[in-house]
């Protein structure tokens, strides 16, 4: 799948949202996500040009990144939906002299998205992740918000089309539910604390508040408490 698109607006620092392809099985459903629905069933590339994330950072705006959903997962536009993306890549996207190319590849239960952003068929690797599983039969679509701040997404074509694979296998995957073997690891955030250790274990109240470095995944975030600045044992809190 091919989708050649545009994304401009006057806006130099602040701009926003972005917008979703959709490999769904429900069509023409307005939601909170980029226009569409959340806890939809299928994959959604999103390209989102604006960080609502109040903490650190590992990667700048404009985002494109994968998320495959079964109905069950919601997308935090908080937290830019890092904690459900397979993957994701940077681009610089917006504005640009020439159209942007967006080339979206399943073959094999193997997911690829690349770039080409000079309309010359330089396609430029995004992301690939292998162990993804969607069905057949599901709808594409393509949808764009904004909010306070605002942009222009131009769809010029959408084109579909067939792989050649003469070795794969028949098989009736019209009932596979949307699924993906990994997401990305989670990425490194920062909290307020002012919780030292002490002699009688952590808890102690510092004289300087202290910001720390967390790791948050699914279910879990990781908390290296700071003791006298260096880091200690991490714990573990459940959310």
């Amino acid at each position: 799948m091919v989708i050649q698109f545009k994304v401009h607006g006057s806006g130099k620092d602040l701009y926003g949202d972005g917008m979703a392809i959709w490999y769904a099985r429900d069509r023409m459903v307005d939601g909170p996500i980029f226009g569409s629905a959340d806890y939809f069933h299928g994959l959604a590339v999103i390209i989102d040009t604006y960080s609502n994330h109040n903490g650190e950072h590992n990667h700048q705006h404009p985002y494109i990144s994968a998320m495959v959903n079964n109905g069950t997962l919601h997308y935090d536009h908080d937290r830019d939906g890092t904690h459900t993306q397979l993957a994701g890549c940077e681009v610089k996207l917006r504005n640009l002299y020439y159209d942007t190319n967006i080339l979206i590849r399943y073959e094999r239960e193997t997911l690829t998205v690349m770039t080409d952003l000079d309309n010359k068929a330089d396609w430029k690797d995004c992301l690939s992740v292998s162990g993804v599983h969607l069905p057949t039969g599901y709808y594409f679509g393509v949808s764009a918000a904004t909010g306070d701040l605002s942009d222009a997404h131009d769809i010029m074509s959408i084109r579909l089309l067939e792989l050649d694979t003469p070795d794969a296998t028949v098989e009736d995957r019209s009932n596979i539910v949307p699924s993906a073997e990994r997401f990305e690891a989670p990425r490194e955030s920062f909290v307020y604390s002012n919780r030292v250790s002490s002699d009688s274990g952590y808890g102690a109240i510092a004289e300087e508040p202290h910001y720390v470095p967390v790791h948050v995944d699914e279910n879990y975030v990781h908390v290296p408490y700071l003791n006298n600045t260096s880091l200690a044992d991490n714990k573990l809190f459940q959310l």
